[in-house]
Formats: C-alpha cells, structure tokens, sequence
C-alpha cells in the first residue's frame, strides 16, 4: 500500500519544501532547465504518480481496501509518529485527504 500512497503524499507534501522536489526532479533525470521551482516540483509529483502506473502496484482497491475504510487508514497514520520532519504538519484531515486521493487516482487507472 505504502508505494501507491507515494504519489498522493508526495502531492500532499510538495508544497512545503518545493526546492527539495525539484531537486528530486532533476535526480530523476527529468529536464528541469526552464522550469520554474514549482513547475519542477510538480513535474517530480507527476514522474512519482505515473511510475506506480508503469511498475503495475495495484490500486487500493486492488489490494482490497474500501473507499469507506478511508477514516480509520486515516486515523491508524495519524497514530503512527513516522511524520516527524514531515515538509508540511499532517492531521487526520490531510491523511483522509491523501487516501481520497490515492482513491481517485485509482479509479481514473492513475
């Protein structure tokens, strides 16, 4: 599950510290010459999102989530202290917003 979350974290957190995901851009090998910070931030998002696609890891439902398990995956992350030095502050709010996300990408076959 953790590598399908990848992508909506990475979306989650890009806007915390867009320096760093532009500098994982450019470590991708992508062609970060005439973009902007941001532009290459969001292009490392976009790179991560469609990797988990090219490498075939299944979608959460895949894997046999629900869309209605999205509060208590949401609350077991909160619980879990592995967001220290996190890029932006994570609540139970933003984790249920990053499972929507890795839901929705799911369904569009992102």
């Amino acid at each position: 599950m953790t590598a399908r979350l990848l992508g909506p974290v990475m979306e989650y957190n890009y806007t915390g510290e867009p320096e760093r995901f532009a500098r994982m851009a450019a470590a991708f090998g992508l062609d970060t010459r005439y973009m902007s910070m941001w532009q290459a931030a969001e292009m490392a998002v976009d790179y991560v999102h469609q990797l988990t696609v090219d490498v075939g890891i299944p979608a959460l439902d895949e894997l046999g989530f629900s869309e209605s398990e999205i509060p208590m995956l949401a609350d077991k992350a909160f619980a879990d202290p592995q967001t220290i030095g996190n890029p932006r502050d994570v609540d139970a709010a933003a984790y249920r917003q990053i499972y929507q996300r890795a839901f929705d990408l799911g369904k569009n076959g992102d």
